[in-house]
């Protein structure tokens, strides 16, 4: 009976993400840890308050979400709503499947009984979320806009706000839009229409674009960079990711801030070799009086960052060359590492490197102690 309860428990969990992992192990550790007297003396309890058949129309509700059988989830919703316990987790899902399904319009009128009404408040907020972001993307602001905030934060329901926001007139800014990016649909339209109507400007989508090639999310990477270059260029962009040494070949130096860029990207690729020094070489000789110093900067940095990724003991020197500008947090990070395993510690650049991260990640424990 233990094992039942346990099981149930950390499916819904799992099925709905309404908790986080730390919690969700506590409590599963709590049902888990209960004496099985007790266990037992719970289940059959609650057994008699609960209608078997509705508490397996939720089991069999989670089923038919997990193996995408929405009309089987549909059925199922109102006889589990018998179970006072876990009957509106399958009209969660149903209401959820129904909002990402482009192409049915928004259940509005149940989506506002169920957060009115659930007993449930963090399963109504997760719910009035999603709603928000279907209602961005069918174009529905005002609506979108009345729901706001909620109190979960999401990434999608963040960027599907701040899109609304500027849609209907309200004042957004750059540092809005790029703090609650995430790679997901509802903040590409966002970063697509404020990119478009000069919210987000070049500095802050090139600054993404690296930071996400640091990440080798290629394909993240190259919908970014459409945002910057245009069709002639995200040929040459697409060409210079398969091969950058080839893209180089016979390049002359760059005439626009495009082709800085898109040369910027191709040396920092040469980082990825599995030997450094002669592309750093061939990066001296023909190419460093091309682009702008801090370009060259950058490219050094992602010299030290794959060596400090790869734990090659060559990367201090890289970073060395990388100057005093502000890197990703990320890359920052690594350059910390990379001089904390050196025999004899630089002290002046690891404080250098703590400075430069932005100030949340430099009052983390880890970097303040250091």
């Amino acid at each position: 009976m233990g094992r039942l309860v346990l099981g149930l428990f950390s499916g819904l969990v799992m099925a709905t993400g309404s908790l986080s992992a730390g919690a969700a192990s506590q409590a599963s550790q709590k049902v888990a840890s209960a004496a099985p007297s007790e266990v037992v003396s719970q289940a059959a309890e609650t057994d008699q308050v609960i209608p078997p058949k509705a508490r397996q129309a939720v089991v069999d509700a989670r089923e038919a979400m997990q193996k995408k059988q929405w009309k089987k989830l549909a059925s199922k919703v109102e006889p589990a709503a018998a179970d006072p316990v876990l009957g509106m987790y399958a009209q969660y899902w149903h209401l959820r499947q129904q909002l990402h399904d482009a192409s049915h319009p928004n259940p509005n009128s149940e989506l506002a009984h169920f957060v009115n009404d659930v007993a449930n408040d963090h399963l109504a907020d997760r719910i009035k979320g999603d709603w928000i972001v279907a209602l961005v993307r069918d174009g529905d602001y005002a609506r979108a806009l009345q729901l706001a905030p909620t109190n979960i934060s999401m990434p999608s329901n963040e960027c599907s706000v701040i899109l609304a926001k500027h849609v209907t007139g309200e004042t957004v800014t750059a540092d809005q839009a790029m703090s609650a990016f995430s790679a997901n649909r509802a903040c590409w339209s966002m970063l697509d229409q404020l990119a478009a109507d000069k919210v987000v400007g070049w500095d802050d989508l090139s600054f993404m674009l690296r930071e996400i090639l640091e990440t080798s999310k290629t394909g993240d990477a190259s919908r970014m960079a459409a945002i910057l270059f245009n069709a002639a260029q995200m040929k040459q962009y697409a060409a210079l990711i398969k091969n950058p040494r080839d893209w180089l070949k016979n390049r002359k130096a760059p005439q626009s801030r495009e082709e800085t860029e898109l040369v910027t990207i191709a040396l920092s690729r040469l980082a990825r070799k599995q030997d450094r020094k002669p592309e750093a070489a061939y990066i001296d000789q023909t190419w460093a009086s091309r682009i702008p110093e801090k370009n060259l900067e950058w490219v050094y940095s992602q010299f030290g960052l794959i060596a400090a990724l790869r734990v090659d003991t060559d990367a201090a020197h890289w970073y060395g060359r990388s100057g005093r500008q502000r890197l990703t947090d990320y890359n920052h990070a690594w350059e910390v590492r990379a001089e904390l395993r050196e025999p004899t510690i630089d002290w002046v650049r690891v404080q250098a490197a703590i400075d430069r991260m932005d100030s949340e990640q430099a009052n983390e424990p880890v970097w303040v102690y250091w």
